[in-house]
């Protein structure tokens, strides 16, 4: 279950590890699909400075993260 849904158009995953990894973004991607919303965001709060990564869910499964 993802942290935060925000006006039902987007997931937000909120860590708190070294780095954001793979394992992340899959985890945010399968969300998406789940839910069918086309937008996620990983929010890292480990480092003094915010990591933050934008998933999105496409139709092309090649290129499903940016």
């Amino acid at each position: 279950m993802p942290d935060l849904l925000v006006n039902h158009k987007i997931i937000v995953e909120i860590k708190m590890v070294e780095s954001i990894i793979q394992e992340h973004i899959g985890q945010v991607l399968n969300y998406l699909r789940i839910t069918g919303i086309e937008v996620g965001l990983i929010l890292n709060g480990k480092n003094p400075k915010l990591e933050w990564k934008r998933v999105i869910l496409q139709n092309n499964p090649a290129n499903e993260h940016s």
